[in-house]
């Protein structure tokens, strides 16, 4: 028992050492097996701050970089993903700083599984907020859920947040940290969901409407079992685990405490092995 703990006590600190690394480096993510851990994005957008981002041009839309932050730029649906991963069972928050001049209508993008029944959006307009799923040319629609809420009282600028619970299946939308609707039981991801999916982006038809600010991050909250082949495949991930960030003195110093930790992995997953 006292191995076990000792080896997940070096997995975990060659997990805060690659987080760190990965920080440091300024790279995106670090990797862990199969596992990857992103960095959450907070950016002001005002300050033409730089944040992954992927334009969807089936809706011949556009985003662009303006002093007010990303403007949409066309009088299509301009369409702005941000965060795009395999589908999980997480909890994903996003706030949304927004400058709507115009008062157009916009929704965001809560879940984009590429499926119109399992995508759900939030959508946006002076009457009240609508959590829904998408739909086909305004038909079969899965899930719609209205709240009544003035947007006048919050003007043009303001900071609109989701939260996605996949385990409870809720939407949660928040105006200035104020809870304005509750979409309950929505529709659950589905396994013709192959695609990698997407939990945060904007959608809008027309130009002037900016987004200001950013923040994206999600959050692990389901528990899995134990299951050897698993973690085995993780470790391996870890012990191949090596960071190059362009600068030689810094990565050997670095690779050196990477190297001190994975051969400490391995003596004590020896002696476990010996010992049994």
């Amino acid at each position: 028992m006292a191995d076990t703990r000792l080896l997940l006590g070096l997995v975990l600190s060659l997990l805060l050492s690659s987080v760190c690394i990965a920080f440091a480096t300024g790279e995106t993510s670090a990797t862990l097996g199969d596992t990857t851990l992103y960095r959450p994005i907070q950016a002001d957008l005002t300050q033409n701050q730089t944040v992954p981002y992927q334009i969807d041009r089936l809706t011949m839309g556009n985003f662009e970089s303006s002093p007010d932050g990303l403007r949409s730029a066309t009088s299509h649906e301009n369409t702005i993903f941000f965060i795009s991963r395999f589908a999980s069972n997480d909890v994903f928050m996003n706030d949304y700083g927004v400058y709507n001049p115009q008062n157009l209508e916009y929704s965001i993008i809560v879940r984009e599984t590429g499926l119109w029944a399992d995508s759900i959006r939030v959508s946006v307009n002076p009457a009240g907020i609508t959590i829904h799923s998408k739909s086909i040319a305004g038909f079969l629609q899965t899930y719609n859920h209205y709240t009544y809420v003035d947007m006048a009282q919050y003007g043009n600028s303001y900071v609109i947040s989701t939260i996605l619970d996949e385990p409870n299946r809720t939407v949660t939308v928040l105006i200035n940290d104020n809870t304005v609707a509750v979409g309950y039981n929505i529709p659950q991801d589905t396994v013709f969901s192959l695609l990698p999916v997407k939990y945060s982006g904007i959608s809008v038809r027309g130009e002037g409407f900016y987004l200001q600010e950013l923040q994206s991050t999600g959050q692990k909250v389901d528990e899995q079992s134990f299951d050897v082949w698993t973690f085995l495949s993780a470790l391996g991930g870890v012990l191949g685990w090596y960071t190059s960030s362009g600068n030689p003195v810094a990565d050997v110093f670095i690779n050196i405490i990477i190297k001190i930790q994975q051969f400490g992995i391995i003596a004590v997953v020896v002696t476990i092995i010996r010992g049994n």
